[in-house]
């Protein structure tokens, strides 16, 4: 059994909305970017979990891509990524011009905040990480 349809099952128990049921029915982005230049990640304390993503980024033109993630996460965390990563994959660095905590697929209760919060964290941080790669050339 795929690891996606391995998530589909285990997380669809109808514990989840059904927006977030449907993420991860169908996850995608689950695993390690090929040849990563840009590494970050993030925890949520509230619920001791979390993510890692990975991604390649073409640097001449500053395209992501390939885009992956990790997570101990759950369901809520696994569609926030999973959304991220969706409307990352292939964008230029250009025209990323700020993630904000609103940025992820799907509404999260408010004590779900944090999962949503996490993927955007880790995203940042490995942005940030090629950024500083990068200046460091110069």
């Amino acid at each position: 059994m795929s690891g996606a349809a391995l998530y589909g099952r285990i997380f669809t128990v109808g514990v989840y909305p059904e927006e977030v049921c449907k993420a991860i029915a169908a996850v995608r982005f689950i695993g390690e970017a090929m040849g990563a230049n840009a590494v970050g990640a993030a925890a949520a304390f509230e619920c001791g979990t979390s993510i890692r993503f990975t991604l390649r980024i073409e640097p001449g033109q500053g395209a992501i891509e390939e885009i992956r993630y990790t997570t101990t996460g759950c369901g809520f965390m696994i569609a926030a990524a999973e959304g991220l990563a969706e409307n990352l994959e292939g964008a230029l660095l250009s025209e990323l011009h700020a993630l904000s905590d609103v940025d992820t697929d799907g509404d999260h209760p408010l004590e779900r905040h944090h999962c949503g919060r996490a993927p955007i964290d880790a995203l940042r941080a490995a942005l940030a990480g090629y950024r500083e790669q990068r200046a460091n050339e110069f």
